[in-house]
C-alpha cells in the first residue's frame, strides 16, 4: 500500500498513545479514540502503521524470501516449500511467474 505516517503524526501518535497507560480509564478510552480518529483522518489502518513495512524499492528477491521465511506461521506448506525452492537456486533472477508469485506471498505475509 505504501501508506505511513508523516513525522509530525508519528510523534502525535506516540503522545497520544503514552496516555493508554494512565490510571484513570476515561483518559484510556480517550487516547484510543484519538489514536483511531488520527489514522481514520490520514486513510490509514492500523496495519499501514504497526505491520510490517513493504520492501523499499531495489529489495532484493532473496532478501524478500528471507523475510517471508521469517514469517512461518503466516505461510502455507506450498508456499514454504516454494520459498526453500527458491533459497537454494543460483538463479540471479526470477522468472515472470516466480517473481509474481512471490509478490503475492510477501503482500500477503509481511502487510498482514
Amino acid at each position: 500500500m505504501g501508506a505511513h505516517l508523516e513525522a509530525h503524526d508519528r510523534t502525535r501518535l506516540a503522545n497520544i498513545l503514552g496516555m493508554l497507560g494512565s490510571e484513570h480509564s476515561g483518559e484510556r478510552a480517550a487516547a484510543g479514540l484519538m489514536a483511531s480518529r488520527l489514522l481514520r483522518d490520514r486513510r490509514l489502518t492500523w496495519h499501514d502503521v504497526v505491520g510490517a513495512p513493504p520492501a523499499p524499492p531495489g529489495t532484493s528477491w532473496r532478501a524478500l524470501v528471507a523475510a517471508c521465511q521469517c514469517e512461518p506461521d503466516k505461510l502455507t506448506a506450498w508456499e514454504a516449500e516454494f520459498l526453500a525452492s527458491l533459497t537454494v537456486s543460483t538463479w540471479s533472477t526470477l522468472t515472470d511467474k516466480q517473481s509474481a508469485a512471490l509478490q503475492k506471498i510477501a503482500d500477503r505475509v509481511l502487510r498482514s
